[in-house]
């Protein structure tokens, strides 16, 4: 939770200064999500159109190199948390114990990474 916070205040406070300004927010933010899906591509052109740099990455093969060079990275996935469906677990980036950088989860699907990094978030509160 407080990693969220983090990047919530983040994006807040490097966005303040910039309102009247046309340049981008220098930040560079990593997009995970599902790639085939339409939602992808409507956050990839917010995202390029308010921030200095935008990589978009796929959620479920998201390593933690990947993240090295972002200064934010937003975990979105748009349906039920994928699962594989042999052991009914949730399919998740595997980002390891030594992940630290200030990260916003979108959607429902991002359930499974708040539980393996026991963020105090319920089923109940994601709906």
């Amino acid at each position: 939770m407080t990693r969220v916070l983090i990047a919530l205040c983040t994006l807040m406070f490097a966005t303040a200064g910039h309102a009247i300004a046309d340049e981008k927010i220098p930040l560079k933010v990593l997009y995970a999500g599902k790639l085939d899906d339409p939602r992808t591509e409507d956050y990839r052109v917010f995202l390029a159109a308010h921030f200095q740099s935008v990589t978009i990455r796929d959620y479920l093969t998201l390593k933690l190199e990947d993240a090295r060079e972002c200064d934010v990275v937003l975990l979105d996935w748009p349906d039920g948390p994928p699962r594989d469906m042999a052991t009914g677990r949730f399919l998740i980036p595997r980002l390891g114990p030594d992940y630290s950088k200030p990260t916003i989860l979108i959607g429902w699907g991002a359930l499974g990474t708040a539980r393996e990094f026991k963020l105090k978030i319920k089923d109940f509160c994601v709906c």
